[in-house]
């Protein structure tokens, strides 16, 4: 397999991690638009007709995080971190569960709750590099190596 091994494996579970957040999502969505009597079809061309922004704003969000540039938002995780608790609270109400937005709710106020309200929704990395970043410290002392 050769030294890029680890590399294939490595964007293999990235690119999963986005699939994933993306099927979960969709159904959510289509699980709304059912629960409202909305054709869950039209919603799926609603979002396909939204395919060059998000490949747009995939490219953007990868080279923000490359370049650690966070601070010229336009939408921000203070907005971001109100619209998905809105959107978690409506799933409630309308009872379809609302495990996803819980998720997402939550890692965009802990991103708020650490200080990047006006930061680029994909400043919610810091976070999760915090949680590694823990992880790894928790696994060296557990070693003794510290």
């Amino acid at each position: 397999m050769g030294p890029d091994f680890g590399h294939a494996k490595t964007l293999s579970n990235a690119g999963l991690a986005y699939f994933a957040a993306h099927w979960i999502g969709f159904s959510h969505g289509a699980a709304v638009c059912e629960a409202e009597g909305i054709d869950t079809a039209m919603f799926g061309e609603m979002m396909a007709g939204m395919a060059a922004f998000f490949s747009e704003d995939m490219r953007h969000m990868g080279r923000v995080i490359a370049e650690d540039r966070f601070g010229d938002a336009e939408a921000t995780i203070r907005i971001i971190s109100s619209d998905v608790g809105l959107l978690a609270e409506t799933s409630r109400d309308l009872g379809i569960g609302a495990q996803f937005p819980d998720f997402a709710a939550g890692v965009f106020r802990r991103a708020r709750d650490a200080g990047f309200s006006a930061e680029e929704p994909s400043a919610v990395i810091k976070v999760l590099r915090e949680a590694a970043a823990e992880k790894s410290i928790k696994g060296t002392q557990a070693t003794g190596s510290l």
